[in-house]
């Protein structure tokens, strides 16, 4: 067997390349190539259009989207709030077959279809549900007229949006972490939150079930005073039954408030009075023991029996509630002057606080009633000649108009206190100061009975009087 040599196995090998060289195309090739494309090119056009011109495409799973914008429902001023969704609460798809020739959808993918929610067609301007058609266009905005869908309606909720004001209400301020002693009371009356009122925009049938809008105060502290809490931020949406409404579809202006919280103090009181015009020797606990308050005198003043009439003070003041701490009875005002008690006297007394102080109670008024079971009413004669003008003023002349004349004076008290007392022992008086005159004139003069320092549990009732000249010189 012959040994070939490298030298000639190199000459095989090229013989070999020369016979497989692919020899370059010629005109006449070219020629001939280019006719049967065209052929083949129309003999495909002409299938298509004459043999089998229509095609079927289907695609799945194409979103449909929800977009009233430019639409009829747009020009309603209407809004979607919500729409139908899938098992799974995400947003439906639909699967489409459409047909058509072959140029125009034989290349269809997903990514050319829209399906889409027709807002235009047979939408109304109705706030709620309404069930609109499902359509299908290319995505270059070409609507298909040959198809068919596997769902070919979808149900939308729409509404008007608007903005509404929604009144923040002070009754229903929730504070659960600020305690209080039992002196301190939370004036629930005068609880206060600004802004009073907020600017809520949304749509019309969700806005319509807010209510009012409840602010939380979240600071935990005790309250010993007024105090007005900054940045509450927590509050809710609430209707009229008390239940929290969703502010998922709102936008609420405000999201922080200050909430005022007013806080008082009170304290209950027996009543008291205080009498004026009582002369130094006078027994008062002697009257005093005696007063009944109350139309039937059913009350007595606290120190003289158990059944007082009570009163409860209010105020917001620390130093009045500290003021209010050391007193022991509540006295009417104005002091009652000891000549107005009478024998089945009634004495009004309306109730007027002084500044920083209100009645809790709304007592009005008070009646003050003599129990006059044993005492009598005696007269006694003084002769008008026997009342004595006190010093006046140089520039006016003082006379009794009938100075020869007398006067009945009453005198109360018990039997006995009364039966020690005759008419030497009165003495009477008239202060010129307390006459006011501005011109020459007869005025009517209280005067004053002056009763022996052993009458102690004596006193004239009514105040008397007499006719009083004035001359102005």
């Amino acid at each position: 067997m012959s040994k070939t040599t490298p030298d000639a196995l190199k000459d095989k090998t090229r013989t070999v390349l020369k016979r497989l060289r692919i020899r370059k195309p010629t005109r006449t090739d070219l020629i001939y190539l280019t006719l049967s494309f065209l052929i083949a090119f129309f003999f495909w056009v002409y299938i298509a259009a004459k043999i089998s011109p229509d095609t079927t495409v289907s695609l799945s799973n194409i979103p449909i989207t929800i977009d009233t914008a430019g639409t009829k429902a747009a020009g309603y001023d209407l809004s979607v709030i919500d729409y139908e969704k899938g098992s799974d609460g995400k947003k439906l798809t639909v699967n489409c077959t459409i047909r058509g020739s072959r140029t125009s959808i034989g290349g269809l993918s997903r990514g050319d279809v829209v399906a889409y929610v027709d807002f235009d067609s047979t939408v109304t301007d109705t706030v709620g549900s309404q069930t609109l058609p499902i359509k299908l266009r290319s995505s270059n905005g070409r609507e298909f007229d040959n198809y068919t869908l596997s769902k070919k309606t979808l149900e939308v909720t729409m509404d008007h949006y608007k903005t509404v004001e929604i009144p923040v209400l002070a009754s229903d301020i929730q504070y659960p972490n600020l305690t209080r002693s039992d002196e301190v009371i939370i004036d629930s009356e005068k609880i206060s939150a600004e802004p009073s009122v907020v600017k809520i925009y949304g749509p019309s049938a969700q806005l319509s079930t807010i209510d009012h809008i409840r602010v939380t105060i979240d600071d935990s502290e005790e309250l010993t005073m007024n105090k007005t809490f900054t940045n509450c931020n927590h509050f809710d949406l609430v209707d009229d039954e008390g239940n929290t409404v969703s502010d998922s579809a709102f936008q609420v202006q405000v999201t922080s408030f200050s909430v005022y919280m007013p806080v008082y103090y009170t304290k209950t009181l027996p009543v008291t009075i205080e009498l004026s015009n009582v002369p130094e020797n006078f027994d008062t606990s002697f009257l005093l023991e005696r007063v009944r308050l109350n139309a039937n005198g059913e009350f007595t003043l606290p120190g003289y029996g158990d059944n007082n009439l009570p009163i409860t003070i209010r105020t917001y003041s620390r130093e009045n509630k500290a003021k209010l701490d050391q007193m022991d009875s509540w006295p009417i005002e104005p002091q009652i002057p000891l000549y107005s008690f009478s024998i089945n006297c009634q004495i009004e007394l309306p109730v007027k606080m002084i500044d920083g102080y209100t009645d809790e109670s709304e007592l009005g008024t008070i009646y003050v009633t003599l129990d006059s079971s044993d005492l009598i009413a005696s007269t006694r004669v003084i002769k008008n000649s026997d009342i004595q003008f006190m010093t006046g003023p140089a520039t006016y002349n003082y006379a009794l108009q009938s100075p020869a004349g007398n006067t009945i004076i009453t005198l109360i008290g018990t039997p006995e206190a009364v039966a020690e007392i005759d008419a030497a022992d009165l003495r009477a008086t008239i202060n010129p100061l307390s006459i006011s005159a501005t011109q020459d004139g007869t005025f009517p003069q209280a005067f004053t009975v002056t009763l022996p320092d052993s009458a102690t549990k004596v006193w004239v009732s009514p105040q008397p009087k007499v006719n009083i000249t004035v001359s102005i010189t």
